[in-house]
């Protein structure tokens, strides 16, 4: 792999065009390679990658069908949190659901 930081990449979010860009970029195996654009109070990513066997995740499962790609979707297969001993953080956080949340649950975004 490499990884390198400079100022070149297509933006996630066009509105920030009017800040410098700050992106790592993380070239992986398997022609992976992840963006991360870093800004003063938040960052963008972006993953590229081919489809892998069994994938999925907050984007979908990569099987060419968008309906199934929701939110509820993705929860109904995945579930909503992250599973007990696989948290990467020393302590978790109980939070609940936003309205807007509630709304792509309900596959409304």
């Amino acid at each position: 792999g490499r990884i390198t930081y400079d100022s070149n990449g297509r933006l996630v979010d066009g509105a920030t065009h009017i800040w410098e860009k700050k992106v790592v970029r993380m070239d992986l195996p398997l022609g992976v390679t992840m963006e991360v654009f870093r800004w003063d109070n938040y960052l963008d990513f972006r993953l590229i990658m081919s489809k892998q066997p069994n994938q999925d995740g907050c984007c979908g499962n990569f099987d060419g069908d968008p309906v199934n790609d929701g939110t509820a979707h993705v929860i109904q297969r995945m579930g909503g949190r992250v599973p007990p001993g696989q948290n990467m953080f020393n302590r978790r956080m109980h939070p609940g659901w936003t309205e807007h949340e509630e709304a792509c649950k309900l596959d409304m975004c």
